[in-house]
């Protein structure tokens, strides 16, 4: 049987809650060149029903309520494809969803993918494709010579201001690497915090900067992000060309997409690697064994000549689209998207 039969109207359906679609948006975006995709968000999961579902291939953007209201009923003549990050195996979805009634999964990192066969189970077919960058929302921007005595200008950033990010442990290491040099500035950049965890979290941020006497040197960059992750992405690329260096210091990260972005842009990135191992299949040429071997690295990095660091950062924005663009990354999906289906129950 043909998946793209002549009963469907879409070729693909997309599934995702109201303004979670951020991750998935390059990859969609990609696959409407060439196929019809219908594309549903809801806020609850009430709101869905099987009439509403006109794909034959079914994409249902993380693995929780809306996989779990899809995996109820067995489709006859419909893929089921369901993607999975990394936290949702520590939610009671895991133990809600019928597998059984899922075609494959799709995960973002091999480790997850491992974890999930081990933990929940290892009997669904999986696979591991990587996150999607738009590398158009992120123009290249050449590094710039510094001026006598003008800082180099470290960034880190993600979404919140989350524990897992690793910023308070960041924030000291950033007192040994001034220690050693003092020609340097951090800033640190979520939007403003909306739970209770992150305001007590941005207070700890606050008051170690104190602590340590880092004011002059540390930015705690505030911003108010809108709804629409996908046009805000403008807004962290502008950003971005104000800064020389991106560090990540998560304690966990499954892809790291803001390494990938700022690496599209002019900056070099480093990352935890003696914390964060989930990393090292894509960005293992960047990971730092130690504190001290990440502070030698900036270091270096600091002292490079002018068109050494730009014909460096030119060669990471072309590993980056060549192994994690759009189209790189939607051709994945449109190989196990249109994949005969397995064990077809007509």
């Amino acid at each position: 049987m043909n998946l793209l039969t002549k009963k469907s109207k879409y070729d693909i359906t997309f599934i995702c809650r109201k303004d979670r679609q951020y991750f998935a948006e390059p990859i969609v975006s990609e696959l409407q060149k060439k196929y019809n995709v219908q594309k549903l968000f809801f806020e609850h999961k009430r709101e869905l029903s099987a009439r509403k579902i006109a794909g034959s291939v079914v994409w249902v953007e993380w693995a929780t309520k809306f996989a779990w209201a899809v995996s109820k009923r067995r489709w006859k003549h419909k893929k089921v494809i369901v993607r999975l990050h990394r936290f949702e195996l520590e939610t009671p979805f895991m133990k809600k969803i019928n597998w059984k009634n899922v075609d494959l999964i799709i995960f973002v990192n091999n480790q997850v993918e491992q974890e999930f066969k081990k933990k929940i189970n290892n009997n669904v077919p999986t696979i591991t494709i990587p996150n999607a960058v738009s590398e158009k929302d992120f123009p290249y921007f050449s590094p710039t010579e510094k001026k006598s005595g003008e800082p180099t200008q470290l960034i880190s950033y993600s979404l919140t201001f989350h524990p897992i990010k690793g910023y308070l442990n960041l924030i000291r290491f950033f007192k040994r690497l001034l220690d050693q040099n003092g020609a340097f500035k951090l800033t640190i950049m979520a939007r403003k915090p909306c739970a209770e965890e992150e305001e007590e979290y941005l207070a700890l941020l606050k008051t170690e900067i104190q602590k340590q006497a880092l004011t002059p040197y540390v930015e705690l960059l505030i911003r108010q992000v809108p709804i629409n992750l996908k046009e805000d992405r403008k807004n962290v690329s502008h950003i971005l060309t104000n800064y020389d260096i991106f560090i990540g210091f998560s304690e966990l990260e499954s892809f790291h997409y803001a390494f990938a972005e700022s690496m599209l842009s002019c900056l070099q990135c480093f990352y935890n690697g003696w914390q964060n191992n989930y990393l090292e299949r894509f960005w293992g040429k960047w990971a730092c064994a130690s504190e001290e071997e990440m502070i030698q690295a900036i270091l270096n990095w600091k002292n490079l000549p002018i068109e050494q660091r730009k014909e460096i950062t030119a060669r990471n924005r072309a590993y980056v689209i060549d192994n994690f663009g759009a189209k790189t990354i939607s051709k994945m999906y449109e190989e196990e998207f249109f994949r005969k289906k397995m064990n077809l129950s007509e």
